[in-house]
């Protein structure tokens, strides 16, 4: 979808999740990924019934579609529309050389009638901590994106970040923050990416603060967690295998 047709997109998105109207198209405005985007809609005649949103994601092994914004018109919903809309999408984003597809979810339906398949899940937990201690000085930018690159190829199922990422990353306040002998971005109250060299009993952080992100992540990391939760699923459909990415990078 383009120009006019985009903004039908941002309608149904807000009506299909009560959302303010004004609000997203600011944060549309604003995106720094907005230009790797591409819109996707299933029309009616000149009726917009159901849209998908696509980011590419780099991963060791090539290039995936990361699939937001999927909504359907309520008068038209469990008709199949956005089952029969993420096919196409996939069939045209394969065509276009990305490697399979992966999506967060609220439940497995829909999406497993399009192909895809659950293969991790985002929990959300609070973190056994510690009294914070004074840290050295902040984490420079260029050792940020050495440390991040690091653990990305590590593993082929890592997602990269090229710059155009770490700008839209760096713009919205981010930084990392010395953690023990690792590093953690750290927001209030709240932490969805670390990159640790060693597993740490507590972490020297504020009482209470919650890890969002990947179960897996958690566990290679031994994130010290008291209680968790399920939040979302990571689900993915003809990808080589399984990925994981911070959802610092939600997309």
């Amino acid at each position: 979808m383009i120009g006019e047709e985009v903004s039908l997109g941002l309608d149904l998105v807000c009506i299909c999740f009560g959302l303010n109207r004004k609000r997203i198209q600011t944060l549309f405005d604003s995106d720094l990924m907005r230009e790797t985007k591409t819109h996707w809609g299933l029309f009616e005649g000149r009726d917009l019934l159901s849209t998908i949103t696509v980011t590419p994601l780099q991963f060791g092994w090539g290039e995936a579609a990361g699939i937001s914004g999927v909504a359907t018109h309520p008068d038209r919903q469990k008709q199949g529309l956005a089952s029969c809309l993420l096919k196409e999408t996939a069939a045209q984003e394969s065509a276009a050389g990305r490697v399979g597809s992966i999506l967060l979810a609220n439940e497995a339906r829909v999406y497993e009638k399009a192909g895809y398949s659950v293969t991790d899940r985002v929990i959300d937990g609070t973190i056994m901590t510690s009294e914070p201690v004074d840290q050295a000085a902040d984490v420079s930018d260029e050792e940020t994106e050495q440390l991040y690159a690091e653990w990305a190829e590590a593993d082929p199922g890592r997602m990269r970040r090229d710059e155009t990422r770490w700008r839209a990353w760096r713009w919205l306040g981010r930084r990392y923050e010395r953690l023990s002998q690792g590093v953690a971005c750290c927001e209030p109250g709240l932490v969805r990416e670390a990159v640790l060299n060693e597993t740490l009993d507590r972490w020297p952080l504020p009482a209470g603060t919650r890890w969002v992100g990947l179960k897996s992540i958690a566990d290679q990391m031994g994130v010290p967690l008291q209680s968790t939760r399920d939040d979302l699923l990571l689900m993915s459909k003809d990808i080589p295998g399984p990925v994981q990415l911070f959802l610092t990078d939600q997309f």
